[in-house]
């Protein structure tokens, strides 16, 4: 896949992913773009792509609405890209919940909501 940035517009933060593997930490930032806020998105199953760090793990979302990193892809890896608009989406996981970003600039949260 190509190198993207995932921007959330009410916030104007990037979703961002830490280093540290399996579990690693997910949240938001304000201060620009940089390595930890590429991400690749891999097709997966028809109708699901992954979402690849630069860190060469995968974005992960949890039944319980918690959002980390894997090192493969499996069926919680896999996102549901909704167009909402040009080039604006929304990503529903495994779970039929939907990429979250919360307010709060630097550090912020990122979960799912139902």
């Amino acid at each position: 896949g190509r190198p993207v940035a995932f921007r959330n517009i009410a916030h104007n933060t990037l979703l961002r992913g830490h280093p540290g593997g399996d579990g690693a930490r997910m949240d938001m930032q304000d201060k620009g773009q940089g390595a930890w806020e590429v991400f690749y998105i891999e097709p997966a199953q028809p109708g699901k792509v992954s979402l690849r760090t630069s860190h060469n793990a995968w974005v992960r979302g949890h039944p319980d609405e918690r959002v980390d990193q894997a090192p493969r892809v499996d069926q919680w890896e896999q996102w549901e890209a909704i167009p909402i608009g040009p080039g604006q989406f929304n990503f529903r996981s495994a779970h039929g919940k939907f990429l979250r970003a919360h307010p709060g600039g630097e550090g912020a949260h990122v979960d799912q909501a139902p």
